[in-house]
């Protein structure tokens, strides 16, 4: 599931720290990361263009949402049936203490 996008959580403009998960998902390992790490699964998401569908992505397993403020959320995939990458729409979270 959380390969079907691409997950951007920024905060000031910055990208914020990402799990070990979510390195391990996209491609980003760094040489500190553990070797084995619980596997994802895939899906694959044919969807007629113009239809919605509804999907829950837990943030907390690619982020390391540590501190309050306003962080900004944008999910992105790309389309074969248009060749484009879609965005979403920029959705911004206040977290609180």
């Amino acid at each position: 599931m959380y390969r079907a996008f691409t997950v951007m959580l920024t905060k000031n403009g910055s990208e914020v720290e990402t799990t070990v998960f979510d390195r391990k998902i996209t491609g980003r390992h760094r040489t500190s990361d553990p070797r084995e790490v619980q596997p994802g699964s895939s899906i694959s998401l044919p969807h007629p263009p113009g239809k919605m569908f509804v999907m829950t992505i837990d943030l907390t397993r690619l982020y390391e949402i540590t501190a309050p403020g306003v962080y900004t959320l944008v999910l992105s995939r790309y389309d074969d049936y248009s060749k484009t990458t879609v965005r979403s729409n920029t959705v911004n979270l206040n977290i609180v203490p």
